[in-house]
């Protein structure tokens, strides 16, 4: 419950902190009881279940914020499985959701050309679902990721479920699908 009424404080402070859903303290033992709060009009219906801990959170300009979560007992720099929660103010010619996907496609095969395969999921007019698997490059491990992006009405948001892993048990896979499908954005008019 201490979550809730940081979340409560923060709105009525109006995000006075970087972002409220990254508070870190030692009650912070249930996500599922806590929404991402990213904007005085838009709101993320957004629930880790427990066992997960704010590992990384950075906000910048135009409304952009990160806040990353690993398991308990990972760190930002060694984590087996990473969540993250991204937003970005919505420009007056935003893309659609495909064609930021696709603009994603192009930059990943620049650097590492041949190494991922994409496949998407679920596509709507303002938001998109889809995961890739990337072998090793440039450092980084072979993982495999599903994410989400949705264009709000001045936020675009994205969602992210990564795993170091050559693939994701089947379980796994259809529940980031399952979880990151029913992702509302609140209070969106």
């Amino acid at each position: 419950m201490k979550c809730f009424r940081t979340i409560v404080l923060a709105v009525t402070l109006v995000n006075t902190t970087p972002f409220p859903w990254s508070q870190q303290n030692t009650s912070f033992q249930s996500a599922a009881e806590c929404f991402a709060k990213v904007s005085d009009n838009e709101d993320l219906d957004f629930r880790l279940e427990l066992g997960w801990k704010l590992a990384n959170s950075a906000k910048g300009p135009n409304h952009s914020s990160i806040a990353e979560y690993v398991r308990e007992g990972d760190d930002i720099n060694n984590w087996k499985e990473l969540v993250t929660l991204q937003t970005w103010g919505k420009s007056s010619h935003q893309p659609p959701p495909d064609e930021m996907l696709k603009s994603l496609q192009t930059t990943r095969d620049k650097e590492c050309p041949n190494s991922t395969l994409w496949n998407v999921i679920a596509k709507e007019a303002t938001s998109i679902l889809y995961e890739w698997h990337a072998k090793p490059c440039l450092g980084w491990p072979e993982q495999c990721e599903i994410a989400r992006l949705i264009i709000g009405n001045r936020l675009v948001f994205a969602l992210r479920y990564a795993a170091k892993r050559p693939q994701l048990p089947p379980e796994t896979r259809s529940k980031w699908i399952k979880t990151f499908s029913e992702v509302t954005i609140l209070g969106k008019h």
